[in-house]
């Protein structure tokens, strides 16, 4: 469904917003190249969630190189949550 045809807005898990939005970029593309379902995501929703390769806790750069633990660029929500 599109956000405005929600009767009740869905809250994120991770921040608590509420405002979401249609993201026009990635629905112009080819979506299965420029997706990820890597398990950086798994522990704000307990399943994998599709997302934008490359983003904050993906776990893969946008050239496809994977991100390790100790790299500068890696992020983990669930460390940052304890911190």
């Amino acid at each position: 469904m599109k956000p405005d045809e929600y009767l009740r807005v869905p809250v994120c898990n991770s921040c608590g917003a509420k405002s979401w939005r249609i993201d026009t970029w990635m629905n112009a593309r080819n979506t299965r190249k420029t997706s990820c379902s890597c398990s950086g995501y798994v522990h704000m929703t307990r399943r994998e969630w599709p997302h934008r390769i490359g983003s904050k806790y993906c776990w893969y750069r946008k050239d496809g190189t994977q991100r390790m633990e100790g790299d500068a660029d890696f992020k983990d929500f669930q460390m940052e949550q304890m911190q």
